[in-house]
């Protein structure tokens, strides 16, 4: 930060000093004994701006900072800490406006500089992040990090040849250390994907950099992905085999090993006997890996091969070492393919008749995947009937209970399923899958309490209770069923303040990437930034952040359409009362809700804390009704809205048709023609 010259300098100098120094209560102390004498300081207004934002007062830090840059627009530092309020309420939009003003005030400031290009790297502005890191390589060409920066910006921005140059020049950058080297080089052969070379210059330049890669495991998978990406399957093989000896629990290995064998006996024209026999070398080889007789099943009915021997392998091994998920490893293959369920069916079923007799521990397994293999097809009369002969021979095993509380659900038999999920945690008390069931369960009947009651041994108590604690941990899981819930049951404020927790939550997990670019940057681990910066593409597009934006979506729709309907199942008696009544029932309703909040807090402070835990936190609008309050309800929605790709999201057409009536009505034509070209 520049600081200050003149009478206050002193005084000035030392706020800035506290400030970094993480001294934030102090500097704002410091900072408002300037402006009792000079009430007007612009940058003494700002900085008092920024000690509140840090504080988490961020609406009377960004009014302070506004009012710095009203007296003096032409203060780098009063954009500046604008720019830094605007961020850490992860507005970044407006955040790098700021920077921008404050940049064309200070056009060589490299702080300024560094900032904005980290905040065009979150909201993926690829042009105009490669020419601010060009900037700073040219104003520090000696700054690796900058030159790392940019040779990354150069690939986002699809400059692929100009960033095969970057990257071959830091290579002999004698700054560049080996390990970060490394992973450089490995980086490369995926420039030559891009850039579409031939397989002779591919692998030219993989040994002409190859050198630098520090690990010859590394250097093998490197030069197998080349060979299999050009469909040279017998080098490839070969590589991957040493491979998957070394890295037994990498199924990507495995999957291109099996293709790779798969194609080379196709080509040379060898008959599949081959190829099976292979496949069962690789089970001697490799006896106890679950997930090699997963993958090559998966293979064999993916590549529409006789799979028979290696099904029965794989059901036999798995009962007689008592792994019942082996079976529910399987449910995406049997829900796709109904002949691989048949035959599933067919040889459990002989196991039963003729093999398990004298075996109960075989026979309960058997009976076991038989009912996990109908509830996969939904049939559910029969899983429940498995289910119940599974039970017979061991009624004390909880993942019995478990999978029929299941299947009573899906028939809606509440009561028995309830029971069944409640009689199932008394066997386990201690085990938070088995309750999260049955909360679940509770909230598909919208017993909201019930829910909370069970989930109550695994939380910690808060301002709040049980929603609070698992709003702070995140579980999104328990937030979208209870805000459903609460929907259903017209009960708007609660189930808003669960849509916007779990907006919260996405908006933060997406803010992952803005703290992660620094950390990739200095360690040349591009592919793990571009790993990372694809989850966060389609992050929003989940299904549990689409069900979150349908469920806030609707409420805001019909809070524009009615206001009355805030009341929820008041709403017609509302609409029928006049005007004192009206008054009168908002009052009571008022009164009603304070009375909860301090009940709350009065509860709450009799709970004494553990000496390592933070203070406990109040919410002012613990029921959401703030929420219901909004002036523009379809601004609102619309946040909601802004992340998700609509124009190219598949399904959920329902969501499309509300966002399109929303866009429609803030005057968003285009917008609304896209989405509706899209159902």
């Amino acid at each position: 930060m520049k600081k200050s010259t003149g009478k206050e300098a002193a005084l000035f100098d030392r706020a800035v000093n506290q400030f970094e120094d993480g001294h934030f209560s102090r500097s704002l102390k410091t900072t408002l004994s300037i402006l009792k004498k000079k009430p007007k300081h612009a940058e003494a207004i700002a900085l008092e701006g920024l000690n509140l934002c840090k504080l988490n007062n961020y609406h009377d830090a960004l009014l302070r900072c506004q009012l710095a840059i009203g007296l003096n627009a032409k203060s780098r530092f009063c954009w500046q800490a604008l720019a830094i309020t605007y961020r850490d309420r992860k507005d970044y939009h407006s955040s790098l406006n700021a920077y921008k003003n404050a940049i064309r005030i200070s056009p060589k400031n490299e702080g300024l500089l560094y900032d904005a290009a980290y905040l065009q790297f979150h909201l993926r502005l690829y042009g105009p992040l490669v020419q601010s890191w060009q900037t700073l390589v040219n104003l520090d060409s000696e700054n690796l990090e900058y030159r790392l920066c940019l040779t990354l910006s150069y690939y986002l921005s699809g400059s692929y040849e100009r960033c095969l140059s970057y990257c071959t020049d830091l290579l002999t950058f004698p700054k560049l250390g080996s390990n970060a080297s490394s992973r450089l080089a490995c980086f490369i052969p995926n420039l030559a994907l891009k850039l579409d070379l031939h397989f002779e210059d591919s692998f030219r330049i993989f040994q002409e950099y190859s050198s630098f890669i520090l690990n010859d495991w590394l250097r093998y998978e490197q030069l197998a992905n080349l060979y299999f990406r050009f469909q040279k399957y017998d080098e490839a093989l070969h590589l991957y085999g040493k491979l998957i000896a070394k890295y037994k629990d990498r199924n990507d290995f495995l999957w291109r090993y099996l293709k790779s064998l798969h194609e080379l006996i196709i080509s040379k024209g060898l008959p599949k006997q081959v190829l099976y026999n292979k496949f069962r070398c690789l089970l001697d080889l490799l006896p106890n890996a679950m997930n090699i007789k997963i993958i090559i099943l998966e293979f064999l009915v993916i590549a529409n091969l006789d799979y028979d021997f290696f099904l029965q392998h794989l059901l036999i091994y798995s009962k007689n070492k008592g792994i019942p998920s082996a079976i529910l490893l399987l449910k995406s293959l049997i829900r796709g393919n109904l002949l691989l369920a048949h035959k599933i069916k067919d040889f459990l079923i002989f196991e039963l008749q003729n093999t398990n007799r004298d075996n109960p521990t075989a026979c309960l397994w058997n009976f076991y995947y038989l009912s996990c293999l109908t509830y996969f097809t939904f049939d559910y009369a029969s899983s429940l009937h498995w289910i119940d002969q599974a039970i017979s021979n061991l009624p004390t095993l909880p993942d019995l209970y478990l999978l029929k509380g299941k299947i009573l659900s899906r028939l809606g038999e509440w009561s028995e399923a309830i029971r069944t999920l409640t009689f199932c945690c008394d066997l386990d008390r201690g085990d938070r899958a088995l309750a999260s069931r049955l909360a679940k369960t509770y909230f598909y009947i919208d017993e909201n309490q019930l829910a909370y009651q069970s989930l109550s041994k695994f939380c910690k108590d808060r301002f709040g209770g049980v929603p609070i604690y698992l709003a702070e941990t995140e579980c999104i899981w328990f937030l979208i069923e209870d805000g459903e819930s609460l929907l259903r049951q017209q009960s708007y404020g609660l189930a808003l303040k669960r849509f916007h927790q779990l907006y919260n939550i996405f908006k933060e997990w997406t803010s992952i990437s803005f703290h992660y670019h620094t950390y990739c940057a200095e360690n040349a681990q591009f592919m793990q930034y571009l790993e990372m910066d694809e989850w966060t593409k389609t992050l929003w597009d989940s299904p549990a952040y689409l069900r979150t934006a349908l469920g806030a979506t609707v409420i805001y729709l019909k809070l524009h359409e009615s206001p009355y309907f805030k009341y929820g199942e008041n709403a017609t008696a509302v609409y029928s009362m006049n005007e004192n009544e009206r008054l009168q029932f908002d009052k009571d309703q008022n009164q009603s809700m304070t009375k909860l909040h301090l009940q709350e807090e009065s509860r709450i402070k009799k709970i004494k804390l553990d000496e390592d835990e933070d203070p406990f936190v109040i919410d002012p609008d613990l029921l959401g009704m703030e929420l219901l309050e909004t002036k523009d309800p379809l601004q609102e929605a619309m946040k909601f809205l802004y992340p998700v790709r609509l124009d190219s999201l598949k399904g959920w057409g329902y969501l499309k048709v509300l966002a399109s009536v929303i866009y429609k009505s803030k005057g968003l034509h285009l917008k609304t023609q896209n989405i509706l070209d899209n159902l």
